[in-house]
């Protein structure tokens, strides 16, 4: 490809500017745009010329058809040059055309990429919480299970108060009250929020808890205290059943 300098006459130089080399993968077009930019007002410049050449070489002035000839020379050299920046420019647009596609395309997989992780991430935590609520629902039905077998393993007639396992105290606000297993359930999802993200049917046991639900006395401390309590309380009275001791004589 011939490539020239712009100034009007000058010789046509072979070779590209070093600066006009699109090397960092950037787009082709803009570089060669302003080659044949260049090229065109230096055909325009020369054609110009060619008037007063001419005039010169028919009034037979010494050297006119020389200089013509050699301005016939340049133009053509121009010419052809500028034809081939056209066609240069055309093959540049086009390349930087299929690059940008190629850019986009890479673009959208990298995107698909992105979205298809967090797909799986979302897959992998619905599935894991789905676990986690069969568990639960079966650790729900092995409660009440239990919380049966508690009341029948009861002795009759030792307590002289009826209990109901289902009911049990927690502590709000350094005060104790009642509240049923499904109460304490729904609180025990409230205390364990994240980021307000509550579980379908989380309830505080008490209104002034709803914005605060670390103040929500643990599940699991409830248990072990309503567990304690209700083995103490059959002790104590089973105790109380015993023949008092007669001191010895």
């Amino acid at each position: 490809m011939s490539m020239f300098r712009r100034k009007a006459g000058a010789e046509i130089s072979d070779q590209p500017e070093q600066s006009d080399v699109a090397a960092d993968g950037g787009p082709r077009a803009p570089a060669v745009r302003v080659k044949l930019d260049g090229a065109k007002a230096v055909l325009a410049a020369l054609e110009v010329e060619v008037a007063e050449l001419t005039l010169e070489a028919v009034e037979r002035k010494p050297g006119a058809a020389e200089r013509l000839s050699a301005h016939r020379a340049k133009i053509a050299a121009a010419r052809t040059a500028a034809d081939e920046l056209t066609a240069a420019l055309q093959l540049a647009e086009r390349l930087d055309i299929e690059d940008e596609d190629r850019r986009q395309a890479a673009g959208r997989e990298a995107q698909f990429d992105v979205f298809r992780a967090a797909a799986e991430a979302w897959r992998e935590k619905g599935s894991e919480l789905a676990a986690a609520v069969a568990k639960a629902a079966k650790l729900r039905d092995e409660l009440l299970t239990c919380t049966q077998g508690l009341q029948q393993a009861l002795p009759s007639g030792i307590i002289p108060f009826a209990l109901n396992f289902d009911l049990m105290d927690t502590t709000i606000g350094g005060a104790v009250f009642p509240a049923s297993t499904d109460v304490l359930i729904a609180g025990e999802m409230h205390r364990n929020c994240v980021s307000g993200a509550y579980l379908p049917g989380a309830r505080s046991p008490a209104l002034s808890q709803i914005d605060n639900p670390a103040s929500i006395e643990p599940l699991a401390d409830v248990f072990s205290r309503m567990g304690a309590y209700y083995v103490s309380l059959l002790r104590q009275h089973l105790d109380g059943l015993k023949p008092a001791r007669k001191d010895a004589a």
